[in-house]
């Protein structure tokens, strides 16, 4: 909110520039182990969540039922658990 406010006009901007970036095309770069976690309930990013698969085809992917925008907070044990298992399996 401090950020918005300091930003007075022009504060929607950011979200105009992140909206138009490619993340899918810059994802298909990654080099690196990846982990994609879904939160069915998150209506902005679950919906992204086939297209970043298709971006990242060696990434491993974790679904959390009932997860939505603050996963780590409202589900910190599934959120952890799907992390500790990726780690495991590097």
């Amino acid at each position: 909110m401090v950020d918005a406010l300091k930003a007075g006009p022009l504060a929607a901007e950011g979200h105009r520039i992140v909206a138009s970036f490619d993340v899918p095309e810059a994802a298909s770069r990654i080099s690196c182990p990846v982990l994609l976690i879904g939160a069915t309930h998150d209506p902005y990013a679950y919906p992204a969540l086939a297209r970043m698969r298709a971006a990242m085809p060696e990434a491993s992917v974790e679904v959390i039922e009932g997860g939505m925008v603050p996963l780590p907070d409202q589900m910190p044990e599934e959120f952890a658990g799907a992390v500790e298992r990726f780690l495991d399996r590097l």
